[in-house]
C-alpha cells in the first residue's frame, strides 16, 4: 500500500492511528470507521482493509475477542483482493495472538502459519520477525523452551536482513529480550550474558528504546529476572520497585499480558506475596476494563490468585475464587466455539486463493529451467540451517559447484546444449536431496549444496557420487564431456559468524579447485587450510587433503 497515492488527510489519519494504537483504541476506532467508509464509497480494498486491521486491532487492545475477530476477517478479504501481502500476514499474526491468549493453541498455529507461508512467498522479512517472535513466545509457555529458542533464532535472521527499516531496532529489541528470557529458563547463562552484552549494545546505539511504550515493561521485568538469576539481593530490589511502578504506569496490560505473567511467576516464586496481590488486584482491573472478553487470560489470572489464597490459607476468599476459575473455564468454551466459527467462515471463503497462493509459491521458489530450488530458496534455507546448526552446535556444509569451462560449452555447441548440460547437473545433484542436505541452483552454472551435520567423508562421497552421475547422465544424454568444481566450508557455526562467512570461503575453496584445473572437490574449515591443499585422484576427480592442524578454527 503506497501510501503517496491518497491525500495527505487520509495519511494524517493512518499515521494518528498507528500513533494512538496502544494509548487511545477509541480514538482508533473512530479513525478506522470512518477510513472504512471511504474505502467503500471510492471501491478501494487496499484503504477498507488497512482501515479494518486498525479497528480490529484497536478491539484486541481493549480485550473484546469477537469484535477483534469480526474486524480482522473483513481485513483479510480486502487485502487479499488488493495484493497487501504484508498487512494480510499483519492480520494473521493478530489473529494467532488473540486465540493464544483465548487459550486456542491449535488455531493459534494456523493462523501463524497462514503468516510464515506469505512470509516465504513474498520474501516479507519483517513480518517474519514479528511471526516467529510471537510463535517463540507460544512455545515458550507451552514449555517447550527448545523449539522456542529455535524459532527465536529464526526471528533474529529476518530482523537482521533488514537493517534499514524503521523500526528494525525495536523488532530486535523485543526478539533479544524473548530469547534471553528463554535462555534463562534453559539455564545457559552463559549465552544469556552475551545476548545480554547484544542487548545492551542496541540500547546505547539507540537509547530512546528504553522509553519505546512497546518494550520498555518487556525491558524492566527483564532487569528484574537478570539480577534475580546473578544473585545480586540489592539491585534486584531497587530493579523490582522501577518494576512495579512501570507495572502500574501501564495503560494496556492486554498488550503485554504474557509480560505482567511472567512478572507475577516471578512474585510468587520468590515469595512475595503483597506484591503478587496487587499485581493480581491490577490484572483483573485491566480485564473488567477490557469488557471481560478473554475469560482464558481471566482463568490465568484466577489461578495466580487461586495460588495465593492457598499459600496465605483465605479459605473463603479462595472459595469464591475457584467458583470464579471453573465460570472462567466455561465462558472460554463458550467463546472459543464462537471465535472459531467466525474464522471458520473465512477461512473457508478463502480456500480457493490460499490453494492459488501455494501454486504461487512453488513457482516462486523453483528455478524455471532445472526445477530445482531456486536463488531465492536458497538463501531462505540457508540462513535457517545457519540458525538451526548454530543452535545446536553441530556442521553446517556450505558446497559451491559450477561447471569447468561452461562458456567453452555454449560457445561451441550452443546454449540450447549449455541448457541441458545445467539440466544434467540439476538432476545429479537433485537426487541426493534428503532432510539433511539441499539443493539449488543460485544462477548461471553455479550450484549449491546445504548439509546439516554431515562429515568431512560423507560429503567427499556424496561429491564423488555426483561426479559419476553426471557422467552417466551425460553419457545417456549424448551431451559433450564436461566436469565440475566444488569448494565446500564445513564447520560449526560461531556467534559472530554469518550464513555468507559460510559461502564466501566455499567460494575460495572452489576456485582454489579450478586453479588446479577443474574436476574437484576441495572441503576447508578455514581459508589457511586452502594454501595446505594436497590433490588426492579418487573415483576421476580431484579430492583434497588439507593440513588437519587447523581443525579447531573457525571460519
Amino acid at each position: 500500500m503506497d501510501l503517496l497515492d491518497y491525500s495527505e488527510e487520509i495519511r494524517r489519519q493512518l499515521k494518528e492511528a498507528e500513533r494512538l494504537r496502544f494509548t487511545d483504541p477509541a480514538r482508533v476506532i473512530q479513525i478506522g470507521m470512518k477510513l472504512a467508509e471511504i474505502g467503500r464509497e471510492n471501491g478501494d480494498d487496499a484503504l477498507q482493509g488497512m482501515a479494518n486491521f486498525c479497528v480490529g486491532d484497536a478491539y484486541y487492545t481493549v480485550a473484546n475477542g469477537e469484535q477483534c475477530t469480526r474486524y480482522i476477517n473483513h481485513a483479510i478479504h480486502e487485502l487479499t483482493r488488493a495484493k497487501e501481502w504484508q498487512k494480510l500476514g499483519e492480520c494473521y499474526n493478530l489473529l494467532g495472538i488473540l486465540f493464544s491468549h483465548q487459550g486456542n493453541t491449535s488455531q493459534a498455529l494456523s493462523s501463524y502459519y497462514s503468516a510464515m507461508e506469505l512470509v516465504e512467498m513474498y520474501n516479507l522479512d519483517f513480518l517474519g520477525a514479528m511471526v516467529y517472535e510471537n510463535y517463540s513466545e507460544l512455545c515458550d509457555r507451552s514449555n517447550n523452551e527448545e523449539e522456542a529458542y529455535r524459532k527465536i533464532l529464526i526471528a533474529k535472521a529476518y530482523i537482521e536482513k533488514i537493517r534499514n527499516h524503521p523500526r528494525q531496532s525495536n523488532v530486535k529489541a523485543a526478539i533479544l529480550i524473548r530469547m534471553i528470557k528463554t535462555l534463562l529458563k534453559l539455564n545457559r547463562m552463559e549465552e544469556v550474558r552475551v545476548r545480554m552484552w547484544e542487548l545492551n549494545q542496541l540500547l546505547e546505539k539507540t537509547p530512546t528504546l528504553i522509553h519505546d511504550e512497546q518494550i520498555s515493561l518487556d525491558l524492566q521485568v527483564l532487569d528484574t529476572l537478570w539480577k534475580h538469576a546473578m544473585g545480586d539481593s540489592e539491585a534486584e530490589e531497587e530493579s523490582l520497585q522501577k518494576t512495579i511502578e512501570d507495572f502500574m504506569n501501564c495503560n494496556h496490560r492486554i498488550d503485554f499480558f504474557w509480560t505482567c505473567v511472567e512478572l507475577m511467576a516471578y512474585l510468587q516464586k520468590t515469595h512475595r506475596y503483597e506484591e503478587l496481590e496487587f499485581a493480581i488486584q491490577q490484572m483483573e482491573k485491566s480485564l473488567r476494563e477490557g469488557t471481560a472478553s478473554f475469560p482464558d487470560l481471566q482463568a490465568h489470572i484466577s489461578r495466580y490468585k487461586v495460588a495465593l489464597l492457598t499459600e496465605l490459607d483465605r479459605q473463603e476468599e479462595l472459595f469464591e475464587e475457584l467458583k470464579r476459575y471453573y465460570k472462567y473455564e466455561a465462558l472460554q468454551k463458550q467463546q472459543a466455539n464462537t471465535t472459531i466459527g467466525l474464522y471458520l467462515e473465512t477461512q473457508n471463503s478463502l480456500l480457493l486463493s490460499r490453494k492459488t497462493n501455494m501454486i504461487l509459491r512453488q513457482q516462486a521458489d523453483t528455478d524455471e529451467l532445472t526445477g530445482i530450488a531456486n536463488r531465492r530458496r536458497l538463501n531462505e534455507t540457508l540462513d535457517e540451517a545457519f540458525e538451526t546448526m548454530y543452535s545446536s552446535q553441530k556442521k553446517l556444509g556450505v558446497l559451491m559447484m559450477d561447471i569447468d569451462k561452461f562458456k567453452n560449452v555454449n560457445d561451441t555447441y550452443g546454449h540450447a546444449v549449455g541448457d541441458l548440460c545445467l539440466k544434467g547437473v540439476a538432476h545429479s545433484i537433485a537426487r541426493f536431496q534428503d532432510t539433511g542436505i539441499n539443493c539449488a541452483r543460485y544462477g548461471g552454472d553455479e550450484f549449491f549444496l546445504v548439509f546439516r551435520d554431515k562429515t568431512p567423508r560423507q560429503i567427499s562421497q556424496i561429491g564423488r557420487m555426483i561426479n559419476m552421475s553426471l557422467q552417466e547422465y551425460i553419457q545417456e544424454n549424448n551431451l559433450p564431456t564436461f566436469t565440475v568444481s566444488m569448494g565446500v566450508c564445513l564447520s560449526v557455526p560461531k556467534e559472530l559468524n554469518k550464513s555468507w562467512d559460510f559461502t564466501s570461503l566455499a567460494d575460495k575453496a572452489l576456485y582454489a579447485v579450478k586453479a588446479d584445473g577443474g574436476n574437484g572437490i576441495l572441503i576447508v574449515r578455514n581459508e589457511a587450510q586452502i594454501n595446505t591443499r594436497l590433490i588426492n585422484r579418487i573415483d576421476e576427480i580431484n579430492c583434497y587433503e588439507v593440513d588437519d592442524s587447523f581443525e579447531k578454527q573457525s571460519v
